[in-house]
C-alpha cells in the first residue's frame, strides 16, 4: 500500500497556483483536494467523536455491555477468561480480549473507562481511508467516505457501547479498501502476496471479533478467487489463502454451532417472519443513513449515479455492490436454518456501503463532467451532516434501567446482607448475579438469587426473600415479554400484599407491608 502523498508538496503546488485555483484543477493535475478539506473533514471527525466521548456516561449500561465486563473481568487469569467465554458465549472472543487489556491499562468500571475502549477503534475506523492511494480511490472519495463514516448513525451508537461492533468495522473499512486494492493488482498483472496477507489477516480479526465477520470473509475472498479464475491469474496463491483464512475463521462457530442453534432458537434471535425482517431493513437503512428524507436522497443518487456509469467490465462500485449482494445473500440464506436477519449485525457492512455510495456519486459525476470532480463530496458532505438529527446525542438510546432500581435497593438500608431473587439472564450473558451485582453496593453483602422466571421457585429459598427484613423480594431487568407472562402467574397469590415499581424493561416487586409476604408463603 502506498502511503497518502505529501500534504506539503501539495499545498505549495496549490499556493503556486493562486488561490484561484479551482479543486477541479488540483484533482485534475494531482488526483487530491486541497489540504484543507483533509483538515475539514478531520475537524468533523473529531467533534462527532467528542460529542460520543462526552455522552459516554449518561447512560447506564445494558445487559449484553455487562456482560462485556463479565467476560473481562481483570482480575482473572486469561485463561479462567478463556474458560468463561468457550461455554457460555457464542460471540467470538477478540473483543473479549482487547477490552481485558484495556482494563488493566485504564483502571474503573464506570461506564466512560469501559465505553472509552470502543470509541478508540471507532476513530480508526474513520481514519483508514486515508492511509490508502489513490491508485485504490481517489481521496476526495475516500473523504466521502470518511464524513459519512465520522456522521454515522450506527458508528456512532457503537463507538459508546462495550460490545465489539466498533472494532469489527474498523475491520470491515480496512478489508473492504484491501479487497479493492487486491482487486486492482490482480487486473493489473501485478504481485498480490501482501493485500492477499492483509486481507487475509483481517478477515480473520473480523471473524473473531462477531460471527458476521465470517460472512464478510466468505463474501471477499470468492470475489477474488472468481476473478482470478476468470483473469488467469495467481489462482493458486489466492486459492490457498483463501482456505487458510476459511479455516481459521471458521474455528469457532464449529466448535460453538450446536449451542449458537440453542441458544438462536430459545430467545436470541428474531423470528425471521417478513414483518420482521422488513423492520430490521428499516432500522439498518435508519443507523447507516439518518433520517427518512436522506435515506431516500442517497439511494436515489446512487441509483441514478449507478444506472447512468453501469459497465460490464465490473469496476470499483460493482464490486463493492457484488460484496454487499454476497453478504445479504448468506444472511438470508443462514436464517432459513436460524434467523439472524438482525440489524444490529449489519453495521459490519457499513464501509462497504459507504464506500459503494462514494464510488457510484463520484462515477456519475465523472460521466456529467468528463473529468475527477468534487461534486461527490460536495454533495454528500450537506447529507451526512444531516445524520446529526439522530446522533445518539439528539436520540439517546432507549436501554433498559439498571442503576435506578440498584440505586433503590442501595437507599434501602434494610436489604443489608439480605437474599433477594433476580430473573435469570440468558446462559450466554454470564453469570446473572455477576450483572445485578455492578450497581450494587457491595458493603452491603446483598445476597442475589437467580432464578429462572419459567421455572418454578424453590421453595426454602422462597421462605428466605419472603421472610427477609429487606421489602425488595424481585429484581428484573432485560425482561422479554414471554418472561413477564410467567412472572405474572408466579406473582399473582402476592398481589395483594406487594407493589410492582416498573423500569424500563424491568421492575422490582416490593413488600407493600411489613413481612405480610411471609404470612401469605
Amino acid at each position: 500500500m502506498k502511503a497518502v502523498p505529501n500534504l506539503g508538496r501539495i499545498a505549495r503546488r496549490v499556493s503556486e497556483q493562486g488561490p484561484a485555483a479551482s479543486w477541479a484543477h488540483v484533482m485534475a493535475t494531482n488526483s487530491i483536494p486541497a489540504p484543507s478539506s483533509v483538515l475539514a473533514v478531520l475537524v468533523l471527525l473529531t467533534v462527532s467523536l467528542s460529542i460520543s466521548g462526552a455522552l459516554l456516561g449518561k447512560q447506564n449500561f445494558w445487559a449484553d455491555e455487562l456482560s462485556s465486563l463479565y467476560f473481562s473481568d481483570p482480575t482473572h487469569s486469561l485463561r479462567q477468561i478463556a474458560t468463561l467465554i468457550w461455554p457460555r458465549d457464542t460471540n467470538p472472543p477478540l473483543y473479549y480480549l482487547l477490552l481485558y487489556l484495556w482494563r488493566h491499562l485504564v483502571p474503573g468500571v464506570d461506564e466512560f473507562s469501559i465505553r472509552a475502549a470502543s470509541l478508540v477503534p471507532a476513530a480508526l475506523a474513520c481514519l483508514s481511508p486515508l492511509i490508502y492511494s489513490s491508485r485504490i480511490m481517489r481521496l476526495e472519495r475516500r473523504l466521502a467516505v470518511m464524513v459519512l463514516l465520522s456522521c454515522s448513525p450506527g458508528l456512532l451508537y457503537f463507538a459508546g457501547e462495550a460490545r465489539g461492533y466498533a472494532l469489527v468495522i474498523f475491520f470491515s473499512v480496512n478489508l473492504c479498501f484491501l479487497l479493492l486494492s487486491a482487486m486492482q493488482s490482480l487486473r493489473a498483472g501485478g504481485r498480490t502476496r501482501a493485500e492477499l496477507a492483509l486481507l487475509s489477516t483481517f478477515c480473520i480479526a473480523a471473524a473473531w471479533t462477531h460471527f458476521f465477520g465470517i460472512l464478510l470473509a466468505a463474501s471477499a475472498f470468492p470475489i477474488l478467487l472468481a476473478g482470478s479464475v476468470v483473469l488467469r491469474r495467481h489462482v493458486l496463491p489466492i486459492g490457498v489463502a483463501a482456505a487458510l483464512t476459511a479455516l481459521a475463521v471458521m474455528i469457532w462457530p464449529l466448535a460453538q454451532w450446536s449451542y449458537m442453534h440453542e441458544i438462536a432458537g430459545s430467545h436470541w434471535f428474531i423470528s425471521g417472519a417478513w414483518d420482521d425482517m422488513l423492520a430490521e431493513a428499516k432500522w439498518f437503512a435508519h443507523q447507516a443513513f439518518g433520517a427518512r428524507w436522506s435515506v431516500l436522497a442517497i439511494g436515489l443518487l446512487v441509483v441514478a449515479s449507478m444506472a447512468c456509469t453501469w459497465s460490464k467490465r465490473p469496476g470499483d462500485k460493482e464490486l463493492l455492490l457484488l460484496l454487499l449482494a454476497l453478504f445479504f445473500c448468506w444472511t438470508i440464506g443462514l436464517s432459513l436454518y436460524v434467523p439472524i436477519f438482525y440489524a444490529r449485525y449489519f453495521v459490519v457492512m457499513l464501509p462497504a456501503v459507504y464506500m459503494l455510495v462514494a464510488e457510484a456519486i463520484g462515477d456519475g459525476a465523472e460521466r456529467l463532467s468528463g473529468q475527477p470532480s468534487v461534486l461527490p463530496f460536495a454533495l454528500i458532505l450537506p447529507i451526512a451532516g444531516s445524520f446529526a438529527v439522530i446522533w445518539p446525542a439528539i436520540e439517546p438510546p432507549d436501554r433498559e434501567d439498571w442503576r435506578a432500581p440498584a440505586t433503590v435497593v442501595n437507599q434501602t438500608r434494610s436489604c443489608a446482607g439480605a437474599p433477594i431473587f433476580v430473573v435469570s439472564l440468558p446462559r450466554d450473558n454470564g453469570d446473572s448475579a455477576y450483572l445485578y451485582e455492578h450497581y450494587l453496593d457491595a458493603s452491603l453483602g446483598i445476597r442475589l438469587i437467580p432464578v429462572d422466571a419459567s421455572a418454578p421457585i424453590d421453595s426454602a429459598a422462597r421462605q428466605a426473600v419472603w421472610r427477609s427484613s429487606c421489602p425488595v423480594k424481585f429484581w428484573g431487568a432485560h425482561i422479554e415479554g414471554w418472561q413477564l407472562t410467567y412472572l405474572a402467574r408466579s406473582f399473582a397469590q402476592f398481589t395483594p400484599g406487594f407493589q410492582l415499581l416498573p423500569f424500563r424493561r424491568g421492575f422490582l416487586l416490593v413488600a407493600a407491608g411489613p413481612d405480610t409476604s411471609a404470612k401469605r408463603d
